[in-house]
């Protein structure tokens, strides 16, 4: 007969045996490991059982192993119906099929006590504070180490059959000796290689591999939000990151500053990873600014009509690159319009079909469909207004409710310049202006006589500027300033004029005899009151509510009650810049909105049902009064949500009347950032870069909402390589990441390690 079969005839032996009492003498145990020995030598093939160690049996201490091996071994042959006989928290024996998550510790009171020359010991509930791995086994009638337990069951390894046995298979039942034993154990090490193999099957693989501590994983975060904290400061302010050198930059100086109170930051910035190259600043613009822009689609995205407008505008930065500007005009929840800023786009070319590219790419991007678009808004060159081969009417073949205007300003502005030259004593009185403006600029002699008389006199100066050769609506402060000193400037230029060996002073004389004939003052007073007038045009159209059917209008009276000299001239000027196909189409439905009449016009826009508007606008007239597209918005801003949603066709149309922008003065704002931000000293920036800073620049408010960790989040997500951070277990974000790392022996037998391992993120901890 084999040994397994020998095995299995002690096995059913001790199944038949009753347990042993809880306090047995060595004649006891004596008898009974003859009586096992007995029966083997009695099996049909011998062994000697002495020579396995699986089988050995020794006598143990009468007062510390009170229980015998033989029915350990019995308990750990018990079949799985005996295991699953007690509760879960229960379960006792070696090899389990669902091994305990936490040991099982009763209360004291329910412990058999142990019983010795008529004295009794009982178990301390103390002792589980004490040892938190002490387990109760019911089966045993003693106490088992769950970690030594779990660990060397199996008593496969050298160190297992080394193992205490006591506390794995046996069970401790002294209390007499109970804390001293317990101490021992803890002591020993088996215990703590079992302690130490429990807490690593506890761990994730990431938490194993990676050594930084807790600390450094939290420097790192620390430092990190810093640097996205300096990016959106320079950037908001518009100030220049780096200097002549990187060293010297506004960006690292601003960083050490910080790192004076921050030893984390300190140490940081000493490493070659520090996260403040100019690539990653360029990063964390680009966050920031698409950030802001996905907040504004948002908000159009969410408007109850999906409407909007587009207002472009090109000029050339300090380095002769070509910039168009892009905005998009919407009307908000409360019925407010918005014009946003979203881009600065470099153009190697100002054709019309290359603009309109480089505009259909971006409402791609943005994810605008040109369904959606109901107006254009540009400057009067061909390129851009040209009915059939420039920018509007390409638009127009995709979408022809695009609604065209010409931007109202510049309109203004058109017709300022053409009133001007008809009138030619105007016209020469602000060319002597521009002159002596150039001449106080440019000569430090003359600009050094006209304060000393001006001090002398009045004890105050004011700056004379030459005319701007652009824009003629902003020409009035030049001519009141002249005006308000013109004694003062008389005095300057005769004087100038007797400087001997003077250049300027030849100059000096002519401007003299001008200003010395009345028809030049004439001009000035004529010039100062048209100009008033046109500035007070200028800068309401230049407002982000203006609606556009007031700038059709109202600029006739302005000219035509003063001077028949230029009013021929601006009358036909007004007629050809403001008489435009866009606005007489939105002064059809403004007609509609306020008397009532349906129009065809209405039947253009899919968006408006014209029986239905027909019928809400009756009910709201009967109930309410507006004479004006403005109080008609206000009147359902005021009303309750129920009540507005009755009326929700004439809240299209009046949305529809207010989605069109009147100027392309967002855009000309957003050439104010620009000259601000590349500037001579920065004429090297890259398209990247300036896009990023102007978007941020420009929306100052919502770039200070955003949130750094936001940002931080997002720059760590766009490279899993970043997932480390160098610090911990988790990513900077706080996302688990596993750490994938190869190891390997080379022919000289030496161990190598690849310095860049291979980074997953962990999407579930079962995986």
């Amino acid at each position: 007969m084999s040994k397994r079969a020998s095995g299995l005839d002690i096995r059913a032996f001790f199944k038949a045996k009753q347990p042993c009492s809880t306090s047995p003498t060595e004649q006891e145990l004596s008898a009974e490991l003859n009586e096992r020995q007995e029966l083997v030598m009695n099996s049909e093939e011998e062994h000697d059982l002495t020579d396995k160690p699986e089988l050995e049996l020794e006598l143990v201490e009468n007062e510390e192993h009170m229980q015998p091996q033989a029915e350990a071994e019995s308990v750990q042959q018990q079949s799985t119906d005996e295991v699953q006989e007690q509760p879960a928290t229960q379960t006792e024996g070696i090899q389990l099929e669902h091994p305990l998550d936490c040991p099982y510790q009763p209360s004291a009171k329910d412990i058999e006590p142990l019983t010795m020359a008529n004295r009794t010991f009982r178990f301390q509930d103390s002792w589980y504070e004490a040892f938190p791995w002490l387990h109760y086994s019911n089966r045993l009638k003693g106490a088992l180490c769950i970690h030594c337990m779990k660990t060397f069951a199996q008593k496969t390894s050298t160190l297992a059959k080394s193992a205490e046995q006591t506390f794995i298979s046996l069970g401790f039942r002294n209390w007499r000796k109970g804390r001293e034993a317990f101490s021992r154990h803890e002591c020993s090490k088996a215990h703590g290689i079992a302690v130490t193999t429990h807490t690593h099957l506890h761990n994730s693989v990431r938490n194993q591999l990676c050594t930084p501590s807790a600390s450094a994983q939290e420097a790192a975060r620390s430092a990190l939000l810093q640097i996205v904290g300096t990016v959106r400061y320079l950037s908001k302010q518009g100030l220049a990151f780096r200097g002549h050198s990187a060293e010297e930059g506004n960006f690292q100086t601003y960083l050490r500053d910080k790192a004076e109170d921050d030893p984390n930051l300190a140490g940081w910035l000493q490493k070659d990873h520090s996260y403040a190259s100019p690539d990653v600043q360029n990063e964390i613009l680009s966050i920031m600014g698409n950030t802001i822009i996905r907040g504004i689609v948002g908000e159009i995205s969410a408007l109850p009509v999906l409407q909007y407008s587009i207002i472009m505008d090109g000029t050339q930065d300090i380095s002769g690159t070509e910039q168009i500007s892009i905005c998009l005009r919407y009307v908000d929840k409360d019925l407010e319009p918005r014009e946003e800023f979203v881009g600065m786009y470099e153009a190697s070319s100002t054709t019309a079909e290359h603009l309109w590219k480089i505009a259909s790419d971006v409402l791609l991007r943005l994810n605008l469909p040109l369904s959606g678009l109901r107006g254009q808004t540009y400057d009067g060159a061909a390129n851009m207004s040209g009915h059939l081969s420039g920018m509007q009417g390409l638009v127009r073949r995709v979408q022809p409710l695009a609604t065209f205007i010409h931007c109202g300003p510049h309109c203004v502005n058109l017709v300022t310049q053409a009133v001007s030259s008809s009138a030619p004593v105007v016209n020469d009185a602000l060319h002597w202006i521009h002159d002596l403006g150039c001449l106080f600029g440019q000569s430090g002699k003359f600009k050094t006589i006209f304060k000393q008389i001006a001090i002398s006199e009045n004890g105050s100066v004011t700056t004379i500027k030459p005319l701007c050769a652009t824009r003629w609506t902003v020409r009035t402060p030049a001519i009141k300033s002249v005006l308000a000193q013109y004694e003062l400037v008389m005095a300057a230029l005769e004087e100038m004029a007797a400087v001997k060996g003077s250049v300027s002073a030849p100059r000096a004389r002519g401007l003299l005899d001008h200003f010395n004939k009345g028809t030049t003052i004439l001009g000035l007073v004529l010039g100062q009151e048209i100009f008033l007038k046109l500035e007070g045009l200028n800068r309401s159209l230049q407002e982000s509510f203006q609606p556009v059917w007031w700038a059709g209008k109202e600029p006739h009276p302005l000219f035509c009650r003063g001077y028949s000299f230029s009013a021929p001239a601006a009358v036909t000027q007004l007629d050809d810049r403001f008489h435009q196909e866009g606005l007489g189409y939105l002064a059809k439905l403004e007609e509609h909105l306020l008397t009532g009449k349906c129009h065809e016009a209405v039947a253009r826009y899919p968006e408006l049902d014209a029986e239905l508007l027909q019928v809400q606008l009756a009910m709201m007239k009967a109930s309410y009064q507006f004479t004006s597209c403005q109080e008609a918005s206000q009147l359902l801003t005021t009303m309750v949500p129920e009540v507005r949603r009755l009326f929700n066709q004439v809240e299209t149309l009046i949305r529809l009347l207010l989605v069109v922008p009147a100027s392309s003065c967002e855009a000309e704002q957003s050439f104010s950032a620009l000259r601000r931000l590349k500037t001579w000293l920065r004429s090297t920036m890259t398209q990247c870069r300036l896009n990023g800073v102007s978007v941020c620049h420009v929306h100052r408010e919502k770039l200070q909402a955003i949130n750094r960790e936001q940002i931080a989040v997002a720059f760590i997500g766009m490279s899993e390589r970043r997932t480390h951070c160098g610090t911990g277990t988790h990513d900077i974000s706080g996302t688990e990441q596993i750490s994938i790392c190869l190891r390997y022996v080379d022919k000289g037998l030496e161990p190598r390690e690849p310095r860049k391992n291979r980074v997953t993120q962990s999407t579930s901890k079962s995986k």
